[in-house]
C-alpha cells in the first residue's frame, strides 16, 4: 500500500472517530453548565415541605428564601446529616422532616447546595445537588484546560450522560493510534490512547485519573488499573493544577506500555472450560456486582471468545448496555485488569 493510501486510511481511521465521539469546544460548553452556578449553604434554621405540584420534589427554606429539590439532592442532603438513604422513602416525611429540620438547624452540620438554572412556576430556584461544606472539586473545564497544556489534540467520550453526581469521561487522542497488528484480531482494529477522569461534582468519590483505550471497530473502552493518581478533594490543596497536569502526563507516558499489553493477549487462548474459573477470580477480584456479572456472562456466551483479547472485548463490550455510570467505570477498569493480570502457563499458555 503506497504512502497516499496509508494515509487515505489513517483520515477514514480519525473520521469515523470524530464521527463517534464529542469535539472539545461542544465538551467545553457542556461543561459550563455545571460551573457557571451559585453555591448556597445550607445550615442553621431550615424548613422542608413537599413541593404541592412537582412529583418527588420538596420545598427547602432557609436563609428567608424557598428553594426546589428533588428526590435524588433530598436522599444526598438526608445522607450529610447521618439519615441513611435506605430510611428517607421509608420514613413518612411528616416524621422525617423535624429530624432534619433539628440537625440542620444546631449549627453543627451544613451542606453545600449548587443552584442550577430554572425555577417552578413560583419563582423557586432550583437545587442540584448537595456536597459537604469541605468538598472542593476540580472545575471539569481546568481539567480540560491542563489537557490543552499537553497535548491540545483530541476529543471526548463519556460526556452525553454526565450528572453532578458522576460526571466521569475520557479524553481521545487520535494521533496515540496503534495497530493491535496480531493474528486473530477483526480486521481495522485499532487502539487509540486517551486519559480517563473518574470524577463527582458532589464529591461522591474521589477524582481518579488512569491510562485509558479506545477500540475503533467497537468503541470499547479499557481503563488502565495499574496507573491511577487520586486526589481526594478535602478543601483542594497547593498546586492543585501542577498535581492535575503532572499525573495527565504520567498516564500518557504509559500508554504505549499499555497496548503492548494487549496486544500480548492474542496470544493467550482460552477455552470454555478455562474461561468459567477465571472469569470468577477476577469478578472477585474487582469486586464486580450482580448485574454486571450476568451482563459480562451474557456477552461472552454470545462472543464466544478464543483468546484473552477477545474476552477483554467482550468484557468492554458489556458497557455499551450499563445505564449505571459508576459500573460503565468498573467494567471498563475490570478489561484493564485482563491486560495487567494475565499470567500464561509455560506449556499451554491459558491464563490463570
Amino acid at each position: 500500500m503506497t504512502t497516499k493510501n496509508l494515509q487515505e486510511e489513517a483520515n477514514k481511521r480519525v473520521k469515523a472517530l470524530k464521527a463517534e465521539l464529542v469535539p472539545k469546544a461542544d465538551a467545553l460548553a457542556k461543561v459550563k453548565n455545571y460551573e457557571e452556578c451559585e453555591e448556597v449553604l445550607v445550615r442553621g434554621k431550615t424548613q422542608f415541605q413537599i413541593h404541592p405540584s412537582m412529583d418527588e420534589h420538596f420545598i427547602v427554606a432557609f436563609g428567608k428564601k424557598e428553594f426546589v429539590v428533588n428526590m435524588d439532592g433530598f436522599v444526598k442532603l438526608c445522607r450529610l446529616v447521618g439519615v441513611p438513604a435506605t430510611y428517607v422513602r421509608k420514613i413518612p416525611h411528616d416524621l422525617l422532616f423535624p429530624h432534619l429540620s433539628y440537625w440542620l438547624g444546631d449549627g453543627d452540620v451544613g451542606a453545600k447546595g449548587f443552584i442550577r438554572g430554572g425555577t417552578d412556576k413560583d419563582g423557586r430556584q432550583m437545587i442540584a445537588g448537595f456536597a459537604k461544606e469541605d468538598v472542593y472539586y476540580y472545575p471539569l473545564s481546568r481539567i480540560f484546560e491542563q489537557v490543552d497544556k499537553v497535548n491540545d489534540q483530541y476529543l471526548v467520550e463519556g460526556l452525553e450522560d454526565i450528572t453532578w453526581r458522576n460526571s466521569t469521561f475520557g479524553v481521545v487522542f487520535p494521533q496515540f493510534e496503534y495497530d493491535v497488528e496480531k493474528k486473530d484480531v477483526q480486521e481495522g482494529d485499532f487502539l487509540y490512547g486517551g486519559i480517563k477522569f473518574k470524577n463527582s461534582l458532589l464529591g461522591e468519590f474521589p477524582l481518579k485519573i488512569s491510562a485509558f483505550l479506545l477500540t475503533l471497530s467497537c468503541l470499547n473502552g479499557m481503563v488502565s488499573v495499574d496507573e491511577v493518581y487520586t486526589f481526594n478533594r478535602k478543601s483542594g490543596f497547593e498546586g492543585q493544577d501542577i498535581w492535575m497536569s503532572d499525573s495527565i502526563r504520567q498516564s500518557m507516558g504509559v500508554l504505549k506500555a499499555e497496548v503492548e499489553k494487549v496486544q500480548k493477549l492474542v496470544e493467550i487462548p482460552i477455552s470454555n472450560e478455562t474461561i468459567p474459573p477465571y472469569i470468577s477470580h477476577i469478578f472477585d477480584q474487582m469486586a464486580i456486582n450482580q448485574k454486571s456479572r450476568e451482563a459480562i456472562l451474557t456477552k461472552i456466551m454470545e462472543r464466544n471468545p478464543r483468546n484473552l483479547y477477545q474476552l477483554m472485548n467482550a468484557i468492554t463490550e458489556t458497557a455499551h448496555s450499563i445505564e449505571n455510570r459508576g459500573e460503565v467505570m468498573a467494567i471498563q477498569s475490570l478489561g484493564g485488569f485482563v491486560t495487567s493480570h494475565s499470567v500464561s502457563c509455560g506449556k499451554c499458555k491459558r491464563p490463570f
